[in-house]
């Protein structure tokens, strides 16, 4: 018998919210002790968010809780400035490699299949979890992201002995999106999948629904910290707002993607925003 994943955490207030991660740390440790099972000190961290965070220190069994600056959970590396960045030059890194590797290892010239080895290789490594991240997203780096399907498409054009294109004209021929509109239709699909229960979360604990009869499922602004406009929960609204109403009838996600897929978005790469500019339906 084994657990894995265990998370605990305290918005850190006064000294009386620290005595409460204290007191649950204390008890797990009685709940491990119970069921025979040994917590492994050297793989428990501690990552402090905030600016004024006084940083307590934390123990478990007795042994000092080892701080960090950088924590990987459920595969995507958590800073404590909530930016991401590790992540991002993470996941650039290891595309880099696999790119490389791929296109040493397969010698084939056929653009069709370079392409879906793009998508079921490498593509998902730069999309992974976005909607936990992508709000975190500058220019800068979104810039970086693109940069890797820009440098993928581009090789395999060389070596498929294609006349070099605009990267746009890239995509088109290979039938693939911009990253960054891929990441905007992502939070759609997620906030979707939310407000339709097709998730474990309760989409009344996490969005305040307008009162309107024209969109009943029109999605209400929040108050809000600077810290928290990069939350999945805050940029969605404007972008969900934004859709037209027929949209929200739809019953099943596979339509909706479908429904979504025929309109012409324009994303900022910070996810924030997003431009409906036409749209066709074939109900």
């Amino acid at each position: 018998m084994y657990a894995d994943d265990i998370k605990l955490y305290v918005a850190h207030n006064n000294d009386n919210t620290r005595d409460i991660l204290v007191h649950d740390l204390k008890e797990l440790e009685k709940w491990s002790l119970s069921n025979g099972l040994t917590i492994s000190i050297e793989k428990c961290l501690a990552i402090y968010l905030g600016k004024n965070n006084t940083k307590k220190d934390y123990y478990i069994n007795n042994n000092d809780v080892a701080k960090c600056n950088v924590a990987r959970d459920l595969g995507v590396y958590i800073d404590d400035k909530l930016s991401f960045n590790y992540h991002i030059d993470s996941i650039i890194k290891k595309t880099y490699r696999q790119i490389y590797l791929i296109l040493k290892i397969f010698k084939i010239r056929d653009l069709k299949n370079l392409v879906f080895i793009y998508k079921t290789y490498i593509r998902p490594h730069l999309e992974y979890a976005t909607q936990v991240w992508s709000g975190a997203l500058n220019t800068q780096n979104g810039t970086r992201l693109e940069r890797v399907q820009k440098y993928y498409t581009r090789q395999i054009f060389r070596r498929c002995g294609l006349v070099p294109k605009t990267y746009k004209d890239r995509l088109t021929v290979c039938n693939i999106d911009e990253l960054s509109r891929r990441r905007g239709l992502a939070d759609l699909y997620m906030a979707y999948n939310i407000m339709n229960s097709q998730t474990s979360l309760n989409p009344n604990k996490y969005f305040i629904f307008a009162r309107s009869k024209r969109k009943p499922f029109m999605l209400q602004n929040k108050r809000y910290k600077n810290v928290g406009k990069n939350n999945f929960f805050i940029r969605i609204i404007n972008p969900w707002n934004k859709l037209p109403k027929e949209f929200l009838g739809i019953k099943t996600i596979k339509t909706f993607k479908n429904h979504l897929k025929k309109i012409s978005l324009v994303c900022r790469l910070s996810g924030l925003r997003l431009i409906l500019k036409k749209f066709f339906f074939s109900f």
